[in-house]
């Protein structure tokens, strides 16, 4: 007797665990961690995921979203899903900033979604950046529908989610008054200069660098031979210390 009912405890015990993991594809799951969790949290939509696009810097690689919690609730738990365009982003991973959140965070290829999931034993910092969300990019540029299906929970219930859009994405409107490109289109070459040092790395339309060879003319000016491309739309990626400049060229055989 006392044999059979182990039995179907053990039984019982592997349905239960089995059931659990069973969800976890789809699932958040967060286990409250304190006796009073409950009334700790009157999540609703004042209460919000921060991501700070606003804080990409397109010269270093991966770029780095920084994601921070706005409330004025305790909060012991955050968890965030997202989609991006593969085109443009190749997913790297997730960094954890703090010293307390227990985090796991997965790319799940059945519908292609970034997935983060957290919990902590002692609440966790508001209005700071928390984790940072890293891709690689695989274009010169990065545009606000590069992510999209953001879905954020805090204390496992869900919240609104806010975006900070950058203003100027690379800095355009100051680099651009520092840098000639002419002529263009162009057929045999083009030169580039600038009122500061600066790279510069020539990528095709679907984000392919073309290794290209430049001619130094003079102080911050490059000559930029042309035979070698095919006719065609190209991106110019020029850096300097101020930020990063994305121009058009069309070369026309």
């Amino acid at each position: 007797m006392a044999r059979s009912l182990k039995l179907r405890f053990i039984l019982l015990c592997t349905f239960f665990t089995n059931s659990i993991f069973a969800q976890t594809e789809n699932l958040f799951i967060n286990i409250p961690i304190t006796s009073g969790f409950s009334k700790l949290s009157t999540i609703d939509a004042g209460d919000s995921v921060f991501f700070d696009l606003s804080q990409i810097n397109l010269s270093s690689s991966p770029i780095e979203i920084p994601v921070s919690i706005l409330s004025d609730d305790t909060i012991y738990a955050l968890d965030f899903s997202l989609k991006y365009d593969h085109a443009v982003l190749e997913y790297d991973t997730i960094l954890n900033l703090t010293s307390y959140l227990m985090p796991l965070s997965y790319y799940n290829t059945n519908d292609s979604t970034i997935r983060f999931t957290s919990s902590s034993f002692q609440s966790c910092t508001l209005s700071s950046p928390l984790v940072l969300v890293r891709f690689n990019l695989l274009t010169p540029s990065f545009s606000n529908p590069n992510l999209y299906s953001l879905k954020a929970y805090l204390n496992g219930n869900q919240c609104s989610v806010k975006i900070n859009y950058p203003a100027i994405q690379s800095l355009s409107e100051v680099l651009a008054s520092e840098l000639k490109l002419y002529p263009n289109p162009a057929s045999e070459s083009t030169i580039i200069e600038s009122t500061e040092p600066f790279e510069c790395d020539v990528y095709n339309q679907i984000g392919e660098n073309e290794n290209m060879q430049f001619d130094y003319l003079q102080k911050n000016s490059m000559k930029l031979n042309l035979k070698s491309l095919k006719s065609g739309m190209y991106f110019l990626h020029v850096k300097n210390s101020k930020g990063i400049l994305v121009k058009k060229l069309l070369v026309c055989h």
